[in-house]
């Protein structure tokens, strides 16, 4: 059986994304989940994962 993305949630435009990414950031960094990796990731890093993450697998999933 083939999933796609849509069939879970609404995926927005990636404009609308990198509108939601500093809140989706904060959250991660308030969880405490970034600090069980070996090296704690930055602000800026995080920030930088949730953006490659939406160009490399959320958008070529939506093709």
């Amino acid at each position: 059986m083939t999933s796609y993305l849509e069939d879970y949630a609404d995926v927005p435009e990636r404009d609308e994304y990198l509108e939601v990414v500093p809140e989706m950031t904060q959250d991660a960094i308030d969880s405490g989940s970034p600090a069980n990796n070996a090296r704690t990731p930055t602000r800026e890093e995080t920030e930088d994962l949730y953006v490659h993450l939406y160009d490399d697998a959320i958008a070529p999933a939506l093709e």
